[in-house]
């Protein structure tokens, strides 16, 4: 007899994850539409960066230096004559990336331990919830710090440090999302016909948390933003001539007075990018929640 039977609780069909949503409700959503906008400029203008950007953002003109926004610069340059809008666009590459590995390492991680200690139980949960533990016990960004300052600063070892630090929030969500769907009636009425514990996982448990993964990302993405910003900001994180957003702001401080751009630029790419992923993965989580109206 197949496995694939009809949840009454949730009102779908057990091993497919997402529920069915009347169209363009995401469309309707202005967090999804907002966030979504801003991640597709940023997205396309970091792919197109070697086409759209109107200098090149390594080469130096120190006759240039610190010009404010407008004219053939529009947002002026930095103390080394550099085009800060190029730098920018090149940036959200870095950014990006920072984002894309993180979030996927610590997911990979995340995910096969919350699902381990949750499904299993026993001496396993115990053991690896300690090991969460004590990583929670210091603050997510002097743990990464911590890191960085033990592997060395560089894009490589940066993300690596913002890796390993997140992926103690997703063993912790995870695994309370598969102690709830462990307990559903239709995995118990998996088991009750036979199946196997890998089944059950693969075929009910995995596809139905889908959709809490899909906003675990969204939502740990801002944060690794976040803390590579602040990493690169104390000189831990990209080193120079890398366009980053973080260094960027770190260079401009001490130019408030005569050249406020270099600090304003970045810093508010820093906050539109961290705001689009967080409400970004606010809307997903009112239309994938069941439980939420809509």
């Amino acid at each position: 007899m197949s496995l694939m039977r009809l949840d009454p609780a949730r009102g779908r069909i057990a091993g497919f994850a997402l529920p069915r949503l009347p169209r363009f409700r995401a469309l309707r959503n202005w967090r999804v539409s907002l966030g979504g906008a801003i991640l597709l400029v940023v997205l396309v203008s970091s792919l197109l960066a070697p086409w759209i950007s109107p200098f090149d953002p390594y080469a130096q003109d120190l006759k240039a230096a610190l010009l404010p926004p407008g004219g053939s610069h529009l947002l002026g340059t930095d103390e080394f004559g550099r085009d800060l809008l190029s730098r920018l666009i090149w940036g959200g590459r870095i950014a990006l990336l920072v984002a894309a590995v993180s979030v996927v390492v610590s997911l990979i991680a995340g995910l096969f331990l919350g699902l381990v200690a949750g499904y299993f139980g026993g001496w396993l949960d115990a053991l690896i919830m300690r090991g969460v533990d004590i990583l929670l016990a210091f603050p997510n960004f002097l743990l990464a710090i911590a890191m960085v300052a033990i592997l060395g600063p560089g894009l490589a070892n940066m993300l690596v440090a913002i890796a390993i630090f997140g992926i103690p929030g997703f063993v912790r969500l995870y695994r309370a999302e598969v102690l709830t769907l462990k307990g559903a009636d239709y995995v118990e009425a998996a088991r009750s016909m036979g199946a196997g514990p890998w089944q059950v996982i693969r075929r009910h448990i995995l596809p139905n948390s889908i959709p809490l993964v899909i906003v675990l990302c969204s939502l740990r993405a801002a944060t690794a933003i976040l803390v590579a910003s602040g990493l690169s900001f104390l000189g831990l994180g990209v080193e120079p001539p890398l366009p980053d957003w973080g260094a960027m702001l770190t260079n401009g401080r001490e130019y408030l007075r005569v050249a406020p751009h270099l600090t304003t630029v970045p810093g508010l790419a820093i906050m539109a990018l961290v705001f689009a992923f967080n409400i970004f993965g606010d809307g997903l989580r009112d239309i994938l929640d069941p439980r939420r109206k809509h």
